[in-house]
């Protein structure tokens, strides 16, 4: 398996996910690379797909599924440019690190043996509200919720303006929770 991916495609996929995952497993198919993971408690799932095309090179002509570790991930990619070009390298018969070369360096990163590879099939839902607003607002208000407590429900208003749009409710049980909005 060889695929080539500007970072910061790469990166904005760690730092949205890592927080929430730690140890995922990624398959990568002939259609492109699927990763499902679930929280530590887990209450969210956590399902991403970046199809073949997104790549500048893909190659995948035998499926695998790769145990990795966010953190180092991170780690690797926290001094990329976001328009740097990555090389991610796998060898099904003879490897259990999974290469990442960028710039005139390359990194080798053990795989993890994770017991829970199989994917989930997730139903195709309807959507009865979409929202669209920049990625680093969502960013900011997944980080905000994260320290609110453990239990989280968002609602939404369609006749509503953007800024009182979303409505956060958050505390430890629904019986005592506090009420807040996002402003922007």
């Amino acid at each position: 398996m060889e695929a080539c991916v500007r970072a910061g495609i790469l990166k904005a996929l760690l730092d949205a996910t890592k927080d929430v995952c730690t140890n995922v497993n990624v398959r990568f198919t002939a259609e492109g690379m699927h990763m499902q993971s679930m929280d530590s408690c887990h209450v969210a799932l956590v399902s991403l797909v970046l199809n073949a095309a997104a790549f500048t090179k893909y190659d995948c002509t035998e499926p695998a599924t790769l145990g990795l570790n966010f953190d180092s991930l991170a780690l690797i990619f926290k001094g990329c440019a976001t328009d740097e070009d990555v090389r991610i390298a796998w060898d099904q018969n003879s490897s259990d690190l999974l290469t990442i070369s960028r710039d005139a360096r390359e990194f080798e990163l053990r795989l993890l043996d994770l017991d829970h590879c199989d994917f989930m099939d997730i139903p195709e839902q309807t959507k009865e509200i979409s929202l669209t607003l920049p990625s680093a607002e969502l960013l900011r208000i997944c980080r905000d919720l994260g320290n609110m407590g453990e239990t989280v429900s968002i609602s939404a208003d369609a006749q509503k303006k953007y800024g009182s749009l979303l409505k956060v409710i958050w505390g430890r049980a629904p019986q005592s929770s506090m009420r807040g909005s996002t402003s922007s």
